[in-house]
C-alpha cells in the first residue's frame, strides 16, 4: 500500500515539475506547446491546455490551423484538444476535432473509441 501511495505522489510531483519547467520555459515549437498542454491536461489544468495548442485567440483558430501548425503531429494535437474540450463540456468541438484527427490518422483508435462513447456512428468502412 505504501508503495503505492508512494508512487501516486512522485508521479504527481513529476507532472507539476513538468508542467512549470514547460511554463517557466516556453517553447515556440509544436512539439514544446503540446508537451505543455498534456501536462496542464493531467493537472486540470483546461484553458492553459488550451491556450498552449490554440494560441491565444481560441475562438478565432480553426482546426484546419491546428493541423497546418502542427504537421505530423496533428493527429495527436488534435486528439489532445478533443480530450480538453470533452472535459470543458464541448461536445461538438470535441467530435470535430475527433473526426477530423481520424481522418489525418486513422490508426488513432481511441478517436473512434471515443466518438462512438459520444454517441457519433462513424463508418469503419470509409475510415479503415
Amino acid at each position: 500500500m505504501y508503495l503505492v501511495i508512494s508512487g501516486e505522489l512522485n508521479l504527481e510531483r513529476l507532472r507539476n515539475h513538468a508542467y512549470s519547467v514547460l511554463k517557466d520555459h516556453p517553447g515556440s515549437s509544436p512539439q514544446c506547446r503540446y508537451l505543455f498542454a498534456s501536462c496542464a491536461l493531467e493537472l486540470n489544468k483546461y484553458v492553459e491546455a488550451e491556450i498552449a495548442l490554440s494560441g491565444n485567440d481560441l475562438q478565432q483558430r480553426n482546426l484546419d490551423d491546428l493541423v497546418t501548425e502542427f504537421g505530423d503531429q496533428a493527429s495527436f494535437a488534435l486528439q489532445l484538444l478533443a480530450k480538453i474540450c470533452i472535459k470543458t463540456e464541448r461536445k461538438l468541438k470535441a467530435i470535430d476535432a475527433l473526426k477530423k484527427a481520424l481522418k489525418i490518422n486513422p490508426f488513432l483508435w481511441s478517436c473512434f473509441v471515443e466518438l462512438c462513447n459520444k454517441g457519433e456512428k462513424p463508418d469503419a468502412n470509409r475510415i479503415f
